[in-house]
């Protein structure tokens, strides 16, 4: 299997980074995480956690997500087939796939889990090495099943409690 950054970017096909990424999520590889970003996102969950669209340095980002995942004992964000688009003239590509993104926190009768589905829309850049680089993240939240209190949870055991038999992987 190829390495995690060669990986991230390869084919040519800008869903590829959304793909990436999403592994990379619930593979604890912050490594193709990160590969899979510009060094700067535009990064919009306003439909989720209310506040305000940001653009984030890729590393702050990338942080922010190792500081909640690892605290699940299972993830898997999944899409539907990725829709992708271009204006004319603009090296720009727009992706857009609908995603359940389920997180799972074992031990806890009551609340087990937290889904999100929604449809996710980017933006992503070519690279010189033929690659695509995500510069805009939206996630547009369509519905919510569980318990939406497990990412506290979750942010209290990420630096203590890695994923049984899948440790979280170095940055």
């Amino acid at each position: 299997m190829p390495t995690s950054a060669a990986f991230a970017l390869t084919a040519g096909d800008p869903a590829a980074a959304l793909i990436s990424l999403l592994h990379g999520y619930d593979d604890l590889d912050w490594t193709r995480v990160r590969a899979a970003l510009a060094d700067e996102v535009v990064v919009d969950y306003t439909s989720v956690f209310g506040g305000r669209v940001e653009t984030l340095g890729a590393d702050a980002l990338v942080r922010r997500w190792r500081a909640v995942l690892p605290g699940f004992d299972a993830t898997q964000h999944i899409t539907g087939p990725v829709l992708v688009s271009a204006e004319p003239g603009d090296a720009t590509m727009h992706l857009e796939a609908q995603a359940r993104a389920h997180h799972l926190m074992r031990g806890d009768p009551t609340s087990s889990s937290w889904l999100i589905a929604g449809r996710y829309q980017l933006a992503v850049t070519p690279t010189v090495a033929g690659g695509w680089l995500i510069t805009e993240l939206t996630l547009h939240c369509f519905y919510e099943e569980g318990d939406r209190g497990l990412l506290a949870l979750a942010r209290s055991r990420a630096g203590t409690d890695p994923r049984p038999g899948r440790p979280a992987r170095p940055a």
